[in-house]
């Protein structure tokens, strides 16, 4: 009777274990980010966000300044000295790269000092970096930081986007690394500096800086811009597996975007793993920093052809057309679709599809005229579609039958051109062919 305690007491061990390797198992499931990040910041809650700054933490404003459904993320109010951030605790691979795109509204204040995007190593401890020109990302020297100790910045950085609309970002000055000489302000500058983990001399350098074309805020009001008028922002930002970075910014509600940064080359080696978040600042002079609608995928590029490889169609006649799915992109893509509505006159319609190497179709095989097929595409894979029917023969001489094929990411995706992603083939209707003719 004395070994059945001990028999329990094992039991009751290898259950311990047991639990608590699942619930580490579920942690760390739980600790990756799943694209797409559908965050709208319009509510009282923000899952997997961290929020906080000095001296006053960033706020979600629906409930409280605004109605409980129509809220944002704000990173500062409109007084002097503030840093806000807000960042997003689960880690994302770096090799996947990313694509972050928000509205933002910065306004109520005398103009200072910008709004910061950031990747950080995904081991990392989160800390914000310092308030003013720094934007809550790079660090502040010790003469300027009103405590007589120097203030450092984001925690094991990779990279700080700034849309500096006051004009400090870019300086060298109050301990930032490189870039315009001296106190002199840049307004309305989008800026990248580089990687940083405390205040030297060495941290955060200064990489780019172009102007937007615009002012990137607005300044003063007692009132939120309208989110449909002339002073809406909306900003995509894109850092390839390659590590090329590109910032567009939308001036203006319905306005196409301005390409402010194209492929910037990022010089270091990423970490094996990200974090992000957003910082901003004020100084002397102050606006509200806010943002929301926050979606957050990861980029690649599809493109698509097709062809049938004549002008003509005869009228009871076969057709044949070959669409090719192709991801010029830097990451494998699984579910890209491919939509074919065939027109009307071409009956019988049957498709097959047959992938590269390392390259599936997830849809390998179908019939009928309306067509969408899905398939997980390599780098540089692809999905060759065959498509074969017969011309209608009461299809109208010299008619044109015009098919439009199209190509589509998965939700988890940003496809960053979409020039590509629709073909189109044409031909001229004719009589039948000799052999097509039947004698009765």
């Amino acid at each position: 009777m004395k070994s059945q305690p001990v028999r329990i007491n094992s039991i009751l061990r290898r259950s311990i274990r047991t639990a608590l390797t699942l619930s580490l198992t579920l942690g760390s499931l739980a600790s990756a980010a799943a694209f797409p990040i559908n965050e709208t910041f319009k509510t009282n809650s923000s899952a997997n966000f961290t929020l906080g700054g000095t001296p006053n933490p960033a706020i979600l404003t629906a409930g409280g300044v605004d109605p409980a459904t129509d809220g944002w993320l704000r990173l500062t109010n409109n007084t002097g000295n503030q840093t806000g951030y807000a960042f997003y605790n689960p880690t994302f691979s770096s090799a996947q790269g990313v694509v972050v795109e928000f509205d933002y509204a910065t306004w109520g204040g005398s103009g200072a000092d910008g709004i910061s995007f950031f990747l950080f190593d995904g081991t990392a401890t989160s800390r914000i970096g310092a308030f003013g020109g720094s934007l809550g990302y790079a660090q502040k020297s010790a003469a300027f930081s009103g405590t007589g100790s120097a203030i450092p910045g984001v925690s094991k950085g990779y990279v700080g986007i700034g849309l500096d609309e006051f004009g400090n970002y870019s300086n060298a000055y109050e301990g930032r690394v490189g870039g315009f000489a001296g106190d002199v302000q840049h307004p309305s500058y989008v800026v990248i500096r580089g990687p940083g983990d405390g205040a030297s001399t060495t941290d955060y350098p200064y990489l780019s800086a172009q102007p937007a074309g615009f002012n990137l805020s607005r300044n003063g009001g007692t009132a939120r811009p309208s989110q449909t008028g002339v002073d809406f922002r909306h900003v995509r930002l894109i850092i390839q597996p390659d590590r090329k970075a590109s910032v567009s910014v939308t001036n203006g509600f319905g306005a196409a975007p301005t390409n402010v940064i194209n492929n910037f080359q990022l010089a270091t080696t990423p970490p094996a793993t990200y974090k992000l978040g957003f910082g901003a600042s004020t100084g002397g002079a102050t606006n509200y920093h806010e943002l929301r609608n926050l979606v957050i995928t990861a980029p690649t590029n599809l493109a698509i052809t097709k062809t049938d490889g004549v002008s003509t169609l005869a009228q009871g006649g076969p057709v044949t057309y070959t669409v090719t799915v192709t991801n010029n992109g830097q990451s494998t893509v699984t579910g890209a679709t491919m939509a074919d509505t065939l027109p009307a006159s071409i009956n019988n319609v049957t498709w097959a599809c047959v992938a590269s190497v390392g390259s599936t179709c997830t849809d390998a095989t179908g019939t009928g005229n309306s067509i969408s097929a899905k398939s997980t595409l390599a780098v540089g894979g692809t999905a060759t579609y065959t498509i074969n029917g017969t011309l209608s023969a009461t299809a109208a001489l010299a008619s044109t039958v015009t098919n439009t094929a199209t190509v589509a990411a998965p939700a988890e995706n940003t496809d960053s051109d979409l020039s590509d992603n629709t073909a189109s083939d044409s031909d001229t209707v004719t009589a039948p062919l000799a052999a097509d003719l039947s004698i009765n």
